[in-house]
Parts: C-alpha cells; sequence; structure tokens
C-alpha cells in the first residue's frame, strides 16, 4: 500500500504512507490478459466485429476467429464476454426503422380486439425497446382451467437482432398447445 500527498497546492507529491505488507506480486504476463484494466477492444478490431456480425458470422465463430489471428485468447486483449458485451450493444443499435413501431402497433391491435391479450414492453435507460412481453387471451383462459403445466424456455438469439426469445407454452389436458 502506498498513499501520496502534497504538502501545498501545485508542488510535487511524496509518499505519506507505505506498508510494503499490503503489496502483492504483480500479475505474470501470462495473466495480464485477465485483468479489467487490460480489456479494451481497439477501434480496428471494433470495424472487424461488426464487419463479420454483417456478415452473419456467429459471435462464437468471430471471437474465436480474432483470437486465433493474434496467437490465442491470453493476447487478444479482451475476453470472450468483452467481445459479446460489444457485439450485443451493436446489434441493439441497429434496430431498423419502423420494426418496433410495426411491433407497437400489432400488440395495440391485438389488444383492442381481443380483450384477454396482454403486453408489455420495457425500456433501456436511453429510452430503447429492452424487452416485450405478451400472452395470448386462450393461453390465460386455458391456464386458469387446468393450470397445471407451463413451460419456460429459452432459445438464445433467434433473430438478425439477436435478442433472447423466452416463449411461456402452457399445455392442456389433451397435451395441446
Amino acid at each position: 500500500m502506498i498513499s501520496f500527498k502534497r504538502q501545498i497546492p501545485n508542488s510535487p507529491f511524496t509518499v505519506d504512507i507505505f506498508i510494503k505488507e499490503h503489496n502483492h506480486e504483480m500479475a505474470s504476463p501470462k495473466k495480464r490478459h485477465l485483468l479489467k484494466s487490460a480489456h479494451s477492444i481497439t477501434k480496428a478490431k471494433k470495424l472487424v466485429i461488426k464487419n463479420m456480425v454483417n456478415s452473419s458470422i456467429k459471435p462464437t465463430a468471430t471471437y474465436s476467429y480474432l483470437a486465433e489471428e493474434v496467437g490465442g485468447a491470453d493476447v487478444l486483449g479482451y475476453s470472450r464476454k468483452d467481445c459479446f458485451n460489444f457485439i450485443h450493444q451493436l446489434m441493439k443499435s441497429k434496430v431498423e426503422a419502423g420494426d418496433a413501431q410495426s411491433v407497437v402497433k400489432e400488440f395495440n391491435n391485438r389488444q383492442a380486439s381481443e380483450s384477454l391479450f396482454y403486453w408489455d414492453v420495457q425500456l433501456d435507460s436511453k429510452g430503447r425497446i429492452a424487452n416485450f412481453f405478451w400472452r395470448h387471451g386462450r393461453s390465460r383462459i386455458y391456464y386458469e382451467i387446468f393450470g397445471d403445466v407451463v413451460s419456460f424456455d429459452t432459445t438464445y438469439h433467434t433473430n438478425k437482432y439477436r435478442m433472447i426469445c423466452t416463449p411461456f407454452i402452457g399445455i392442456n389436458h389433451v397435451g395441446r398447445i
């Protein structure tokens, strides 16, 4: 542990406290890539990732290719999670004009014509659509009548925006949805 301070404003810093026992070994070169401070995707690599995603190359294949290109993930400069997070942000920013509005319009129409149809939307901090939820009226009725089977399934990256689709599926007493 080391602490610095200035005696007078704008004077040089001097060591105020130094406790040798609070120190630890520096990260070895082989483990340096694991430090969060070492994670950054360069502008050039972001462009490569963007081009690969636009060419419909899957995130896993994109990351594997980039890691192999530089001689391994340990010298890439960012983690698999950093790469996937960048791709997720990239896809969220690509919602085409009218897509979200079309869904909202369709759900409003369904709700107006089907009294038990329900939907809701969650926005992110920038006012963009983060999540949609909807339920058909007959699903609610079937669940109230039979109520014992509900399936929850998560299918990852099912559309061009790489958004998660999670259907709730109810099965009635004769095995029908």
